[in-house]
């Protein structure tokens, strides 16, 4: 089994059917969504790279909507029902959808790629989530913890601002370590330890306020529904060497060979 087998087909499977899309354009979505993130990053190749690919997707996504080929009674459809209703305005339309796959796939795939790198590391703490379900939400907490899908993300200041001493300008734009900030050791007990019973809803994977993220409740039902049904059919994870993918805002695995005992 790999990462391609797991952590990207089933979200792929969910969100799509969710939003409704048609088949055809399927197979590119996991590539808009990576030049989305990508797009978020400094000026560098990745994201020069990228802002082709956004236009590929805007332009189908456009194709679809104009088309009427979102299936019924999917998010997609009832999108453009608000928007026939005058509830959206129509030119957010597509931007909407495009949100939706963006936000849906690449954190959530990062999110679970790790499950069984990090399992694999630390087979105590699968035995101990083996033993006791009731723990599963918890270790999606620390799993996020541990492993931010989103490592940096920038923010604009609105106002002047006083953080330690240090005034933040308004308009000037800051950099967040989400990363760093799962990892403080002024707000985490021993925080490079990997410890599915520790209490980790405080961590910032999916932002804060009102920038939290959207699609959080989604991303943690399918976290949920896989690390249930891992718990009743694997008994043990080995994996190879863990292969990292280069975006410029999300960390994650390009591919990681995985091998598990039934049980």
């Amino acid at each position: 089994m790999s990462e391609e087998d797991l952590a990207r087909a089933f979200p792929v499977a969910v969100l799509l059917d969710l939003i409704g899309l048609p088949d055809d354009g399927r197979d590119q979505v996991l590539n808009w969504a990576d030049g989305a993130f990508n797009a978020f990053g400094p000026d560098n190749e990745r994201l020069r790279r990228s802002l082709p690919v956004h236009q590929d997707k805007f332009d189908y996504l456009a194709s679809v909507v104009a088309s009427d080929r979102l299936a019924p009674g999917s998010i997609g459809r009832g999108i453009c029902e608000a928007v026939d209703r005058g509830e959206i305005e129509r030119a957010s339309c597509v931007s909407l959808l495009a949100a939706l796959i963006d936000a849906g796939l690449d954190t959530t795939i990062n999110a679970m790629s790790n499950v069984a790198l990090l399992f694999s590391r630390h087979p105590e703490q699968w035995e101990r989530l083996r033993a006791d379900r009731i723990r599963i939400p918890a270790a999606f907490n620390e799993i996020l913890r541990w492993e931010s899908p989103v490592q940096v993300f920038a923010r604009g200041v609105t106002a002047d601002y006083d953080m330690d001493g240090v005034t933040l300008p308004a308009g000037s734009r800051v950099l967040l370590l989400y990363g760093s900030a799962n990892r403080d050791e002024r707000t985490w007990t021993d925080p490079e330890a990997f410890d599915v019973g520790r209490d980790a809803s405080r961590h910032l994977a999916f932002g804060r306020g009102i920038h939290v993220c959207a699609g959080q409740g989604l991303a943690r039902l399918e976290a949920n529904a896989l690390l249930a049904a891992l718990a009743d059919h694997v008994a043990h994870f080995e994996t190879g060497e863990p292969e990292r993918r280069l975006n410029n805002t999300v960390r994650g695995l390009s591919r990681l060979p995985t091998t598990v005992t039934p049980g």
